[in-house]
């Protein structure tokens, strides 16, 4: 009755387990992020053991972000997503306000994630934006779409959300589910020979799932508003057994 319900553990609760345990590394004293240009960022894309955050809104940044940036504002996913994602020790860059670094860089701190080094704005990115043909974009359809397509399906719908949610609900027909805080280690899991369309109930998680999932090589699909549209166009969900999530 206690674990009834229980979301599925994030991929940094492990690490946090042994930290506790033996005791984590002292955090020496923290230099404030230096602010870099647009170009400078850009490189930090594609240097290995680097990650930048990019803070602005789904719509900004489904519509024109730079290959290799990880979707992150500063809202109630950002602790799940950041610890979900990031190795330990990676190096992190940041597109956001400078009135939020701080609160981002604590954020991250308290996680482990100390290695926060330099940041643009949102200002600086769209200067720079105009030159769409250099940035990536990630596809958004609605329910109604998605309906149209699953008669010749050539690809794979996700569903996001914990195993809990499935159970009470039930999922979209023919859907593979991985909760969105497990796919740094079950990515591997997902067919790559077709389009993965990605769902959550009303569509938050599901963009940091796209976000992360194009990163990791997928060509993604995001399934607007999720569940909650799904279920308000009168189409049906399939009831999920108890023996096909622990399977």
């Amino acid at each position: 009755f206690i674990l009834s319900g229980q979301p599925e553990p994030p991929y940094y609760f492990a690490r946090m387990k042994k930290e506790n345990k033996e005791g984590p590394s002292v955090l020496k004293s923290q230099s404030a992020p230096k602010n870099i240009s647009f170009e400078e960022i850009e490189n930090l894309t594609r240097t290995k053991n680097t990650v930048v955050l990019d803070g602005r809104n789904w719509q900004d940044f489904r519509t024109g972000h730079l290959r290799g940036t990880l979707f992150a504002p500063l809202d109630r996913y950002f602790i799940l997503v950041t610890g979900s994602y990031i190795e330990s020790g990676t190096e992190i860059a940041l597109i956001a306000d400078e009135d939020n670094l701080n609160q981002l860089a604590a954020a991250l701190a308290r996680i482990g994630h100390d290695n926060v080094t330099a940041y643009i704005t949102p200002e600086q990115f769209s200067k720079f934006a105009s030159n769409r043909k250099q940035l990536e974009t990630i596809e958004e359809i609605t329910v109604t779409e998605l309906k149209e397509k699953m008669s010749d399906l050539k690809g794979q719908i996700l569903d996001v959300r914990n195993s809990s949610e499935l159970m009470e609900t039930g999922q979209i027909e023919g859907a593979q589910n991985i909760a969105f805080t497990r796919l740094l280690i079950q990515n591997s899991e997902i067919p790559k020979n077709g389009i993965v369309y990605v769902y959550c109930r009303s569509g938050n998680r599901s963009e940091y799932a796209c976000s992360f999932l194009k990163n990791a090589g997928f060509r993604v699909s995001h399934v607007a508003e999720g569940i909650t549209a799904w279920m308000g166009a009168g189409y049906k969900l399939v009831p999920m057994m108890q023996t096909q999530i622990e399977k």
